[in-house]
């Protein structure tokens, strides 16, 4: 990936995950960071990254394109990437090549537009729903569980 990543001279990528701190090229390689990590995301054009929910989720928040690309053999990460694309969202790619890399870019300002439509309600709906499943000491969970194990 940081082969095909290196072609594509008029970008900056910041990456993570490789456990380094250098510059190589147009590559800002980082170690793991938080608060570094979110600046980089909150500021970035676009996202390329494998498919998982969490940081789909924090891109969507931010209304930032994705370029979802699977873990193989990850069903989790392949429906994720798949409904990604499906809704208009972000652009689902097996490998990073110049291709998919490419028309990621191109398609960037597609993508933005329907973001722009995307709910974002400052995660309010989520803490009804956490709420309401807490409530009563977890009474529903309990519940469920319970039901599931047949007591």
């Amino acid at each position: 990936m940081i082969d095909v990543l290196q072609t594509f001279t008029r970008e900056t990528f910041h990456v993570y995950g490789y456990d380094r701190d250098e510059q190589s090229e147009n590559i800002r390689f980082h170690r793991p960071g938080q608060q570094a990590f979110l600046e980089h995301l909150a500021s970035a054009r676009g996202v390329i990254a494998t498919a998982g929910f969490t940081l789909i989720s924090e891109a969507l928040f931010l209304r930032k394109p994705y370029l979802a690309m699977p873990m193989a053999g990850q069903f989790e990460q392949e429906l994720n990437a798949w409904q990604l694309q499906q809704a208009g969202l972000g652009i689902a790619a097996a490998q990073p090549t110049s291709e998919s890399i490419g028309n990621f870019f191109y398609r960037i300002a597609e993508v933005e537009a329907r973001l722009v439509a995307y709910p974002n309600d400052d995660g309010e709906s989520i803490k009804h729903k956490l709420a309401e499943l807490v409530a009563d000491n977890g009474r529903v969970a309990m519940e469920f569980r319970q039901h599931r194990e047949g007591s």
